[in-house]
This record gives C-alpha cells, structure tokens and sequence, in this order.
C-alpha cells in the first residue's frame, strides 16, 4: 500500500451525532481506495473484522477508533448507500463485504474455495 495514511481522520469531534455514519463513509472509501492498494478487493471481498481494525487503525496513526465504533461503523453502510454490507456468519462473526457478493459466492470465498485463497480458519 504505498499511501496508506488516512490525512483527514473522522473524530468525535468533527463529525458530532454523525459519527458513526462519517467513519463509515471513510472506512468504505479506505478499504476501496485503489491508492490505498483496494483491502478488501485484495482480500477477494472478505476481511474479518479484526483485520479490517487492525489496517484501518494503522492508516488513522494516532487517531485510532474503538473496536465498538468500528463495529458500529459498519452496522450504518446500508443507511448511508454503501457499496459494502456486514454479512453475519454463524460462528458470529460479521464481515465487512461488498453489496453485490450473493450469498453462495461469499460462502465459498470465506471457505477459501475460490481458488484465490480466502479466509482461513485459525487452529
């Protein structure tokens, strides 16, 4: 990722009650942002939540977000017309991934039998 650094990060202060909705909107474009190397395309469209934290905290520098504002976060992509949504998986976990990926085609991705590899299981 040869820019990385998020310039203008949303804070509590800046962006008020719309808080959550202003991190999601920067935390999509992050995650999208072919000058930030596109995560998530990367990821062939599925990241888990604490890798999604993990990369965006390191972008935002010192101004990082709680693990609850993030999950928040992405709990608002359908109401502000996101282009991802959180797909939650029965083991609990709910990944971010892009709208247009059909259920079957997410499945298969986070069983890594895309072919591309894939979310794996941690033993």
């Amino acid at each position: 990722m040869a820019n990385a650094g998020i310039d203008n990060p949303v804070t509590k202060d800046s962006a008020g009650d719309k808080y959550h909705e202003d991190l999601a909107r920067q935390l999509q474009d992050f995650l999208l942002d072919p000058a930030k190397g596109e995560p998530l395309t990367k990821a062939h469209g599925v990241m888990t939540l604490t890798d999604v934290y993990c990369l965006y905290n390191a972008a935002r520098g010192i101004e990082m977000v709680s693990p609850l504002d993030l999950k928040k976060a992405c709990g608002t992509f359908g109401r502000i017309g996101s282009p991802l949504r959180v797909r939650p998986l029965k083991s609990g976990g709910q990944p971010p991934t892009p709208r247009h990926h059909s259920r079957v085609s997410f499945h298969r991705i986070a069983r890594g039998g895309s072919g591309r590899g894939g979310v794996q299981q941690r033993q």
